[in-house]
């Protein structure tokens, strides 16, 4: 018998695991943003690097990790929480989705975007900049 009472989860149990989702997306979110940030400040700090097409391109994949990433992130995260609060409220008229529960970062939203147009921005100042070392 301990062995099945072992493979049960109990609610406590599925509660925290749940809450776990909930916290976990934003936070690998933001140390993978921060660890590619670094990648793209130390390719920017090398001679000629900051108006340069990699420089451009990990800046838009930035603001795309940022975008989309920080959509998946929130699904994911409001979820977790309707999940929990399905699991501890009885709740007869209560389906799978609540509105109050939707949580979602425009923050994050706004910074992926700005990034992306940034990058777009670069991108052009690198082609100007290549015409006029040709035309020198």
């Amino acid at each position: 018998m301990p062995a099945r009472r072992s493979a049960q989860i109990t609610q406590r149990q599925l509660c925290g695991r749940l809450a776990q989702l909930a916290v976990w997306p934003y936070l690998v979110l933001w140390l993978v943003f921060l660890w590619r940030l670094r990648g793209l400040l130390k390719a920017a700090a090398l001679p000629g690097g900051l108006y340069s097409p990699a420089t451009a391109s990990r800046l838009r994949m930035l603001g795309w990790l940022l975008t989309l990433a920080g959509l998946a992130a929130s699904i994911i995260e409001s979820a977790a929480k309707i999940m929990i609060f399905i699991r501890l409220v009885d709740y007869p008229g209560l389906g799978w989705f609540e509105p109050a529960q939707i949580n979602f970062s425009f923050t994050t939203l706004i910074t992926g975007l700005t990034l992306i147009t940034v990058a777009r921005v670069m991108i052009l100042g690198v082609k100007m900049r290549e015409e006029l070392d040709v035309t020198v």
